[in-house]
């Protein structure tokens, strides 16, 4: 491992590899807190990692003590890392367990620093690259609400695209929007233009709202296979 300003080792390909077969083989018991903690810094290297620990905490966080996950996490230099994560596994939970886990995370997170508003990824995009923009201008609620930027969630396919939830905020969602619409081919835009163009990021509500409140466009079509004319270049605000 190398070591760098703001954590003590930088992960190696041989220890990501270790911890993606403990994960594995804890499947039927919770990590131990301190490794736990460990690994969410890891994550900020290596999003297949927050994958894989985003559905560990979601499998075992009835067996974590919340308070011992804090004690733990302030120890480390990017405590709010394991928040990024609890949030990340609150994607997979049923809505059943939503509210108790809610609770949980506020006992293992409450008054943890944040982050230092800066790119959440280390090393994954060029700096200055597109990529890198990407992830500042269009990054989800899940990094933002821990003081990072990030744009790609750390979860499967299926997590990333269930459409239940929001998780781009209102003011990234109007830059996406009038973008894509600065560069649409034709006059008109589909509701899944939107949806594609925010990564699944959104709620196909909300996606709806913010298309039928933009004063650039106007609703054509019954619902199925309504699209929307975008008649002129108005700036007007998307609400929320």
């Amino acid at each position: 491992m190398k070591t760098m300003k703001g954590i003590g080792r930088i992960p190696g390909v041989r220890e990501l590899l270790a911890a993606y077969g403990r994960i594995g083989r804890a499947s039927s018991r919770p990590l131990r807190a301190e490794t736990l903690v460990l690994w969410c810094q890891w994550t900020r290297f290596d999003p297949r990692l927050g994958e894989l620990l985003a559905g560990h905490v979601a499998r075992h966080w009835n067996s974590l003590n919340p308070l011992v996950l804090r004690g733990e996490a302030l120890k480390h230099s990017w405590p709010a890392t394991t928040g990024v994560v609890m949030d990340h596994a609150a994607m997979l939970l049923p809505a059943g367990q939503l509210s108790l886990f809610k609770k949980w995370v506020a006992l293992a997170t409450g008054d943890l620093p944040r982050g230092d508003g800066g790119l959440y990824f280390i090393g994954l995009h060029a700096p200055g690259g597109w990529m890198a923009r990407i992830d500042a201008e269009r990054a989800s609620v899940l990094y933002t609400r821990w003081g990072w930027l990030a744009h790609g969630l750390m979860l499967g396919k299926a997590a990333r695209l269930s459409g239940t939830a929001t998780l781009v905020d209102s003011r990234r969602r109007r830059i996406i929007l009038d973008e894509l619409l600065e560069n649409m081919p034709c006059r008109w835009i589909r509701l899944r233009d939107y949806l594609d163009a925010l990564g699944g990021l959104v709620s196909r509500r909300q996606a709806e709202l913010d298309l039928g409140a933009h004063p650039r466009l106007r609703p054509a079509g019954n619902t199925k296979a309504r699209v929307y004319r975008i008649i002129s270049k108005n700036t007007q605000g998307v609400s929320a």
